[in-house]
This record gives C-alpha cells, structure tokens and sequence, in this order.
C-alpha cells in the first residue's frame, strides 16, 4: 500500500472542485491507497457531496474544524478504492479539525492505525497539542497508532529549516515526548541521514521547512520503502510526502500488463514509424489461413510490429530521461547540503532546464 500526506488548501487559481478531480488522478496514478490531508476547509456535508462525484473511486473523510468548518483548519483522508477496500476501515475523531485516525484491517485480520494530524502554528497551542495526545493514547484501551503523519509545523532539527533554525523549546520537547510514548521513528530521516530536502516552501520570506513528516514503527520502518519528497502537481505551497508499507500477506501479484509510455506519443521517431507500419501491414496480403478476415489479421499485425518497435524506442529514450532527472536530483541534493555550492551549479541547472521540453505530469489550472 502507498500512503501519502498532502495539504489540501486551494490557491487562487484552482476551484475546490477542481483540486479533488486533481487529487483523484494523482491517487490514480500512483497507486496511493490512502491520502492523508490536512486544511481542507471541508465540511461533512460537502465531503458527501464529493463522494457521491466519486463513488466506487474514492472516498473522503473529513473532521472539520467545529467552529469555523470552511474557513480553517480540518483534516481528511481520501482512500483510493482502486487499492482499498471500504468495508475494512474505521475512523475515530481524536481532536476535531486537527487529529483523525484511521484504522485499516488488512489481509488475515491484521491491523493498521494511522492518524493524521495538522499542528497549530502558535507555539504555545502546538505544545499543548501534543500534550493532548499524549495524554489520550496514554488512556487504557486505547490503540496507539502505526503511523503518524501530518503538518507538524515545527521541526525536531535545526537542519530541517532553511535557513537553518531551532524551533521553541516548548513545542519540540511536548512532540518529542508525543513521539516517544508512541514508540515511533522518523522513516525520512531515519533512511536518509544527515540529508536535506524540504516539503514547504514560505514565497514571502524564501524559507524552506521539513514540517511534513511521516513517523512509523521500527518494524513497519523496516518493511517500507519509497520514501519520497516531490511535487505533486497539485496547486498547493507543501510537496507531497510519501511512503510505501508493503502487506507481506498478500498473495504476489505480477507486474501488469505493459503499455507504450507517454513520451513516444509526442516522439516523432516513433509516431511516423507508426504510420509507416499502419501503411505497410494494410497493402499486406494475409497469409492463407487468414484470407478470410483480413481485417482482423492486419489489426493483430499492426499491434505486434507496432509494440515491438515501441519498446526498443522506450529502452533509447528512457534513458537519456533517466539521467538528465538524477542529474538535476544531485544537483538539488548539492545545493541543499551546501548552499555555497548552489552558485556555481545554478547556471548549468538553468541551461539544462531551459533546452528540455517538459511534459506535466499532473495538468493543472493554474
């Protein structure tokens, strides 16, 4: 199973509506089974409204804020019903608009509980917030959670800001003891060490921040993988932060069905050898046994030459796309461990990026 956490707020230039049909492609695509979202402003009579859009695709959950529903705060969870099965979730509202869980039964009746939390600004609240928490999941018959994910707004580490920053002592000490009664690890930082990568950037002041985060078990933390920060192509100021926790009881799977990827459909190579082999196979007299459909003959014979000829074009332009991304990605890795560097790799970033033609992956409105 994928997780992911994002923020949800709209900008200007992206419709709530829009944002959700967004939010549906990007779980699509990925395969991300649950979505954790955090300000989504929603009420729970608009997030029926969206589930009746997407029935039998996604479904979403909310807690909004009790006071102001639409105009702060709130968090959900979207799950992918391509991934997830509905009949094998609960919820419980731990703080409304700030903390939700989710508890997930996967295969043989072992279970899976992950809160979502969105973490005040001000200091004082954010400690007392975790105060809070603490002091529930310390309740007898309490299930503590798996996962912990969310908006932290605040960082344990001054190298989690840019510039590099501690945060008050109040608010890192009252989450640190959250985290410890909870028994859970940072898996970004566990898996990547002393690295530097950020999931919020402030326009106004140009600052960066890790307040994004995702905490598990030591033991789920060794069964993960694919541990990421990216864009999520989603109008939003927060990247999209992810992870994978593998069901080790499921029943193997293969690997899908292989299909042409989506830069051959803007490569002229491989588009007029299409149309050369559509050419070819319809002046083509099918052999005898298939005289009599023709037509069913040269449909076979086009797909086969044509995804023959596609995967050798793939295997040539991967490739080169491959690493022009792991060159960029060690670029952005150098500048971050050492902003001095940034000044002498920035001009050679700027020539690369502006020779490439670069497809969105996510369309947006914006």
């Amino acid at each position: 199973m994928n997780g992911a956490h994002a923020r949800a707020q709209a900008q200007a230039s992206s419709t709530p509506q829009n944002k959700w049909l967004l939010l549906n492609q990007l779980m699509r695509d990925l395969r991300i089974g649950v979505l954790a979202l955090q300000e989504t402003h929603y009420t729970t009579a608009q997030s029926d409204d969206l589930n009746a859009l997407f029935e039998g695709l996604m479904t979403v959950y909310v807690s909004p804020d009790p006071e102001r529903p639409t105009n702060a705060r709130g968090v959900a969870f979207a799950l992918n019903h391509r991934v997830i099965k509905e009949d094998t979730i609960n919820f419980h509202e731990r703080v409304p608009g700030r903390a939700l869980e989710l508890e997930l039964t996967r295969r043989r009746g072992t279970k899976l509980t992950i809160l979502n939390v969105y973490a005040p600004n001000d200091p004082r609240e954010n400690a007392a917030f975790w105060r809070e928490l603490t002091a529930l999941y310390a309740a007898p018959r309490v299930r503590k959670p798996d996962v912990l994910l969310g908006d932290f707004n605040v960082v344990d580490l001054d190298t989690d800001r840019a510039p590099a920053r501690l945060d008050p002592e109040a608010a890192t000490s009252s989450l640190r003891d959250f985290i410890t009664s909870l028994g859970l690890v940072d898996g970004w930082r566990t898996r990547n060490g002393n690295a530097r990568e950020f999931s919020f950037y402030q326009k106004s002041s140009g600052s960066q921040s890790r307040i994004d985060r995702i905490y598990t078990t030591p033991s789920l933390l060794s069964m993960s993988h694919s541990w990421n920060i990216a864009p999520s192509g989603i109008p939003t100021d927060h990247r999209l932060v992810s992870v994978a926790l593998p069901d080790y009881n499921l029943p193997p799977t293969g690997t899908g069905r292989w299909r042409i990827p989506g830069l051959l459909l803007s490569d002229k190579i491989f588009l007029d050898e299409a149309e050369r082999l559509g050419t070819e196979v319809s002046t083509t007299t099918p052999p005898e046994p298939y005289v009599e459909y023709p037509a069913q003959w040269r449909l076979h014979a086009y797909k086969v030459r044509l995804l023959t000829f596609a995967r050798l074009r793939a295997k040539e332009l991967t490739p080169k796309i491959d690493r022009r991304i792991a060159a960029l990605e060690s670029a952005a890795r150098l500048a971050l461990s050492n902003p001095d560097a940034l000044a002498a790799v920035e001009p050679d970033l700027r020539t690369r990026i502006g020779s490439w033609s670069v497809r969105p992956l996510f369309a947006t409105d914006g």
